[in-house]
């Protein structure tokens, strides 16, 4: 069966071999997130690689031939959309 991989850390790197085999079988893809800013992803995702490594990982993947996708979001995050979206309504 296919599978979707999306993660926000370039450690999907150590699974190169086997990402290979499964896309020799064009089995699976690899959704990648990004931020806007890495001083946000320092704030919503301590824990996870950088901006930069992230980006290298991308790159990494397409010349491998693997499917990747980057998945991105901007400032303002979920939280604080729904937070201003609370306030706004209820006025």
């Amino acid at each position: 069966h296919p599978v979707m991989i999306i993660t926000k850390n370039a450690l999907i790197q150590r699974d190169l071999d086997l990402l290979g085999e499964l896309n020799d079988l064009h089995l699976v893809q690899v959704a990648i997130s990004v931020a806007a800013h890495d001083r946000t992803r320092r704030v919503m995702e301590p824990r996870a690689s950088t901006i930069a490594s992230r980006f290298r990982t991308i790159r990494l993947l397409a010349e491998r031939g693997i499917p990747v996708h980057m998945v991105c979001w901007l400032l303002s995050s979920p939280v604080s959309m729904t937070w201003k979206f609370l306030t706004w309504s209820s006025r």
